[in-house]
């Protein structure tokens, strides 16, 4: 899993990763900060408002982290602090961020293509066939 950050495009960054496992390579599109940004209920968790959104959260006009600082301050909340893994944590463990409810978002594709594919892998045969009696 990485981020997109400034390459054009995401095939772009898996030319720079390698063709190595090309199906197994994620990309949030400019950051996963922006899954933050499409987890409507958790971002109204974190800031207390139940209107706030971000319409376009893979789209925003600066890094996405840097747009949870400004809807911080916007809302005069406080903001995600320094630390992204810190922020982070938190996300996950108060505000109920999840990639379910990110995946939601009409507007967040990394996020549905990540989400799909932990499933597909979910979802592969056994490598090891049954015997007769029904153990492995």
């Amino acid at each position: 899993m990485t981020d997109l950050e400034n390459e054009a495009s995401p095939a772009d960054v898996r030319t720079r990763i390698g063709q190595q496992h090309t199906n197994l390579i994620f990309i949030a599109v400019k950051a996963i900060e922006a899954w933050f940004l499409a987890d409507t209920q958790a971002l109204r968790q974190w800031l207390k408002i139940d209107t706030v959104e971000e319409p376009t959260p893979e789209h925003t006009l600066g890094m996405p982290w840097e747009r949870l600082k400004e809807i911080a301050h916007e809302n005069n909340r406080r903001g995600p602090g320094d630390n992204k893994l810190i922020f982070a944590k938190r996300m996950i463990k108060h505000y109920g961020f999840t990639v379910s409810n990110a995946a939601q978002h009409s507007n967040c594709p990394s996020v549905v293509e990540f989400a799909d594919g932990i499933v597909a892998l979910g979802n592969t045969e056994k490598i090891i066939a049954s015997d007769d009696s029904g153990h492995n």
